[in-house]
């Protein structure tokens, strides 16, 4: 089926899926998956954080269930120099830019491209954004597309440009597999297919600086309880109040990284082919009261991507892409009950 009101309800939730397997709802306004159902043997669990009144995502600093374009992360001083001519970007966490701006992808109104409610449920939605837009350069196409699997949501970003520019794509779900949104994931065991992570300065910007996790508070390399990890000190982690870490990914292994909750027995794995994985601990959530239940430490990012200022930065792999070439990325949320 081919929509043709993408544009009437931004706020009018598209909902996908089955009634005994995977659901989710996705909102067109940010393209924002709002809510994603797992069924288990005790009824389902939404496991993504979202508002009960879908309008509050015009208003939500937090950048919930959002893709995250034109570019991830932090660009530092709002800047950068490209072909002899300096960019100067909306700095949104001033001095710096984060996440494609104030109108960025998680800021717009997506049209509906196309809904399949068949045996492989698939919903598409596209954005174009100006050439200019929040100071970046050449005009842009993006398309997300949400496919659900029998046991995973597969979420296919892809976009183009038609100057040289830098474009780096994501997706920014919360997720909490506890079945309570009111209660943190501290208790949450987590594995990351990482040896080292971005070293930040004061600013959260990297400093273009490995470190090892080994003996650290970073070392997810096998399972470990996130609460655990974050009460232990370290200079990194004081930094911002918490985790907020880019973690170099192994160029061979079987996933990203895996969530698991022991009270629900739900496992989430996450994969990609991306070189890292941004891991934010929400230790900022702090919605009104009467939006949300949730607070800091109720949901946590595993966002896969490329490396944050890799703009500004030349020891990390380019962010930049030429006119006409199509940037991907494509993630898989795979889940699974323990008996």
């Amino acid at each position: 089926m081919r929509a043709s009101d993408g544009h009437a309800r931004p706020f009018q939730p598209i909902e996908l899926g089955h009634p005994d397997g995977l659901r989710i709802a996705v909102i067109p306004y940010g393209a924002r998956l709002v809510a994603l159902w797992v069924p288990t043997t005790r009824g389902p669990v939404n496991v993504v954080l979202g508002y009960a009144d879908p309008r509050r995502y015009a208003h939500d600093p937090a950048y919930h269930g959002a893709p995250i374009g034109r570019v991830s992360g932090r660009i530092a001083r709002a800047g950068f120099e490209l072909e002899g001519h300096t960019y100067r970007l909306e700095a949104n966490e001033p001095p710096h830019h984060l996440h494609g701006g104030p109108l960025g992808f998680h800021a717009r109104t997506w049209r509906i491209e196309q809904v399949e409610r068949g045996p492989t449920p698939r919903l598409v939605l596209r954005l174009d954004l100006a050439d200019g837009t929040d100071g970046y350069p050449g005009r842009l196409e993006a398309t997300i597309v949400y496919t659900l699997e029998t046991d995973a949501l597969r979420v296919e970003l892809s976009a183009r440009i038609d100057r040289t520019g830098p474009v780096a794509l994501t997706m920014h779900p919360y997720f909490n597999l506890g079945g309570s949104h009111a209660a943190t994931v501290l208790d949450h065991l987590l594995s990351i297919a990482a040896d080292e992570v971005l070293e930040l300065d004061a600013a959260l910007i990297p400093t273009g600086a490995r470190l090892a996790v080994a003996a650290t508070p970073f070392d997810f390399r096998e399972e470990a309880r996130i609460g655990e990890r974050l009460a232990r000190a370290h200079p990194q982690l004081q930094l911002g109040r918490g985790m907020d870490h880019t973690y170099l990914l192994q160029p061979v292994r079987e996933r990203d990284a895996r969530l698991r909750h022991e009270g629900t027995r739900l496992a989430m794995t996450v994969s990609s082919s991306e070189p890292a994985l941004q891991v934010y601990a929400g230790h900022y959530l702090a919605p009104p009261p009467e939006a949300a239940p949730w607070r800091a430490h109720c949901g946590i990012c595993l966002e896969p991507q490329g490396y944050p200022n890799a703009v500004n930065e030349p020891r990390f792999p380019s962010s930049l892409h030429r006119a006409g070439e199509t940037v991907r990325n494509t993630i898989r949320y795979a889940f699974t009950e323990r008996a």
